[in-house]
């Protein structure tokens, strides 16, 4: 059974601090960055019917071009979601390790392998963390920023045997197989994004009730949520 750190803890803020910031990428990132460049290719679609030889000729480059933009932001969106996810894990972990304190825990939050990391939580939380709503999904993310980042691999020929939705045109050997081929519909980030808010929701329930904090707990955590943001780390947390 899990012993929860007591009085103020980093620990306690950070899932809806995560959850927020999936949200937030999505909705001032994301999404905008879709809409602009399916706007662009739609008027490049338009100068293909239309106009003079030349302006039919750019129009089609355009398009080419506009098409492999929407793949290689899709690849980018899913490694920065990914990232995300996985810095906020290993900060919860790292500042519950350390509220209790749990020094092998806080070490193991820091260690390269992830089963190491997991199981860390598994020990601290007295849960299973794959028995927690939507981690099925956000290991599924975690192979594809796998995919997204070191390309060819073991973990891609898994992922296009059990997942071939994300090649929908088949696997092509090329240039640079993980992205030949490879589709990452917006949809689908807001499948991951949701599958954090789900994952980290479940967490915060599991948290005892606390007494409103104090004044000088509530400016402990603005400085050190301003100080994470400032230093490029995850809430709380590290970089890896």
């Amino acid at each position: 059974m899990s012993v929860f750190p007591s009085g103020y803890s980093r620990a306690r803020f950070m899932p809806a601090v995560n959850y927020q910031l999936a949200q937030r990428f999505l909705k001032h990132v994301v999404d905008p960055a879709f809409l602009s460049v399916k706007e662009e290719l739609a008027s490049f679609k338009a100068d293909t019917t239309s106009g003079n030889a030349r302006t039919v000729m750019l129009g089609a480059l355009g398009r080419v071009v506009t098409e492999q933009m929407l793949t290689d932001m899709s690849v980018a969106f899913c490694l920065s979601i990914q990232a995300s996810w996985e810095r906020g894990f290993r900060g919860y972990v790292d500042a519950f390790a350390q509220d209790l304190p749990d020094p092998k825990a806080e070490a193991d939050s820091k260690a390269l392998p992830w089963p190491t990391v997991t199981a860390a939580f598994n020990r601290l939380h007295g849960v299973v963390v794959n028995d927690l709503p939507g981690f099925d999904e956000l290991d599924l993310l975690n192979k594809l920023g796998n995919v997204c980042r070191h390309g060819p691999g073991s973990t891609m020929d898994k992922l296009q045997l059990s997942h071939p939705q994300f090649w929908p045109a088949g696997v092509h050997r090329g240039y640079h197989p993980s992205l030949a081929g490879f589709v990452l519909e917006q949809r689908k980030l807001h499948d991951f994004a949701r599958s954090i808010e789900s994952f980290w929701r479940a967490i915060e329930q599991m948290w005892p009730a606390a007494p409103l904090p104090s004044e000088e707990d509530l400016a402990r955590m603005e400085a050190e949520v301003e100080k994470a943001l400032l230093d490029g780390t995850a809430i709380f947390g590290k970089s890896y």
